[in-house]
């Protein structure tokens, strides 16, 4: 089966919102006038939201919402949404009201192994630095998790980190991004999730999340034609 790309936004509010007031404008009006652009939907076939809302103890999250696109499949994916009118004119006006352009980073990542289904009440994100042969003992742990549903794990892209829309992005300072779903609340904290999941990582980073799905469309068979 072929790659599956994704883009993944992590998203610090404007300073001059609340973490509540920047949920609800993020998932009420940002995302439907972002998913409802042609030149959106042309590139991403899939467009989930989760919202920070715990983070690991002693931590301060790295962000307030991350952003994942389902990547439409092409030979470029240099090329994609920001590169046209729609984000231009209509998405980036409404993102310098909702967002710290600052301090927001954009980075290409594959899913590189999956197990389980993604439709669970409760999610949480471990951003890490995992080997590669860690990969499938990390699954096996997830696995045996209380509740567990499914596991997604993506390998980021760093070298495309970018800010959004584009521009530099240095110190993006993770390699892995694993998502794990769980059927209800599990007696499992984050510090414990992250000490389980990447015990040979001391800096991850694991948050709880609210999953919000915008649309999901079956992923596309061939390539986008060139722009």
């Amino acid at each position: 089966m072929a790659e599956i790309y994704k883009r993944l936004s992590f998203l610090q509010r404007h300073p001059g919102m609340t973490l509540p007031q920047f949920h609800a404008y993020y998932l009420q009006h940002h995302g439907p006038l972002a998913a409802a652009q042609p030149g959106f939907r042309r590139y991403a076939y899939g467009y989930v939201q989760n919202h920070v809302l715990q983070p690991q103890a002693g931590r301060i999250a790295a962000f307030d919402g991350l952003t994942c696109t389902y990547q439409v499949p092409r030979s470029d994916y240099t090329r994609g949404f920001f590169n046209t009118e729609d984000y231009r004119q209509v998405v980036r006006p409404d993102e310098e009201r909702v967002f710290d352009l600052n301090a927001t980073r954009s980075v290409l990542a594959i899913e590189a192994a999956a197990i389980g289904a993604r439709d669970a009440a409760v999610k949480y994100l471990l951003l890490c630095d995992l080997a590669e042969q860690a990969i499938p003992h990390c699954l096996q742990q997830c696995a045996a998790l209380p509740g567990f549903r499914g596991a997604a794990f993506n390998r980021l892209l760093v070298q495309t980190a970018s800010g959004l829309g584009g521009g530099n992005a240095q110190g993006f300072g993770y390699g892995s991004l694993l998502e794990v779903w769980l059927a209800s609340e599990a007696p499992v904290r984050g510090d414990d999730l992250a000490a389980k999941l990447s015990p040979e990582d001391a800096g991850a980073l694991a948050l709880r999340v609210e999953q919000h799905v915008i649309y999901m469309l079956d992923r596309p068979t061939g390539l986008l034609p060139q722009d």
